[in-house]
């Protein structure tokens, strides 16, 4: 498990992604869209599926790889229900709007995973001196312990432990909560905490 300083550190860089994607999200919209980051845990990658609702939840799922220092994933993590809300307000459409997920809807999804994957790699590029990317953005729908089983597999990833910070959207009276999940290998979170003095 991490120490406390270690999970300050890794709260910093989710809450320095959190509003830099904020900022990029105000200017794409012409919204404002408040981000904040209510809690970070670090748990067994076995243990998130009940964070998210249970392994049997289905969610919409953004995922890219790392690309740089770092080796692993980054899983943005949406309720379907809270994936409509998001698209109604990505496509500046009246809440209740989009009753199901198109093309056009997981485009604007895609979209907003790539701000916020961006926003907190290049927090944490910021703060390490690393270089971090990541990788195009893919997009899934399926129960949450399938989804992360299946990017695992896909990716060839050896994770035990994962980074979990949860993540809240607020524009006006919507409220939308999610997950961004930090799928680091073992060797990467070693390196990592290395880099920022907190081994």
């Amino acid at each position: 498990m991490l120490n406390d300083m270690q999970l300050d550190a890794i709260k910093e860089v989710g809450n320095i992604g959190a509003g830099n994607a904020a900022t990029a999200l105000a200017e794409m919209t012409s919204m404002k869209i408040d981000i904040t980051v209510p809690k970070v845990l670090v748990e067994e990658i076995e243990d998130i599926p009940l964070k998210l609702g249970g392994s049997s939840t289905v969610s919409v799922g953004i995922y890219f790889g790392i690309e740089g220092d770092l080796n692993g994933n980054i899983i943005l993590f949406l309720p379907v229900e809270g994936a409509l809300k998001m698209i109604d307000i990505m496509m500046f459409m009246e809440q209740g709007t989009n009753k199901e997920i198109d093309e056009m809807g997981q485009s604007a999804l895609m979209e907003l995973g790539n701000i916020l994957a961006s926003s907190y790699l290049n927090a944490l590029s910021g703060l390490t001196g690393t270089y971090l990317l990541p990788s195009p953005p893919n997009y899934t729908t399926e129960t949450v312990g399938s989804m992360i089983n299946n990017i695992l597999n896909n990716m060839g990833l050896d994770v035990d432990r994962t980074i979990f910070v949860a993540t809240e959207f607020t524009e006006s009276s919507v409220r939308v909560e999610g997950g961004l999940l930090f799928l680091l290998t073992p060797q990467s979170l070693s390196k990592l905490f290395s880099i920022m003095g907190l081994e």
